[in-house]
């Protein structure tokens, strides 16, 4: 089936703020099955999740300070471009 994704049920013992748990799962849910990483701009998850982009980068500092995903920035001919995150 497509439009559904899986994630750990240990997920819900972290005690995520609802804001970092919005966030988590939309990047899982972008995520590609096999490697896991994904590239949506900031402004799209605020879009999507419903929540400010300055809520959006405090949620991803959250989880990556919790390991449950990598940041690596990204550029194209010198400019920066979404950021590739990989989820855990």
């Amino acid at each position: 089936m497509k439009n559904l994704f899986m994630v750990e049920r240990s997920v819900f013992d972290l005690k995520l703020s609802p804001h970092c748990f919005m966030v988590y799962m939309f990047l899982k849910s972008s995520s590609n099955r096999d490697s896991n990483e994904c590239w949506p701009s900031l402004n799209t998850i605020a879009r999507k999740t419903g929540v400010s982009r300055s809520t959006v980068e405090k949620a991803i500092g959250i989880l990556k300070s919790q390991n449950l995903i990598t940041v690596k920035n990204r550029t194209k001919d010198n400019h920066k471009i979404s950021n590739m995150y990989t989820v855990k």
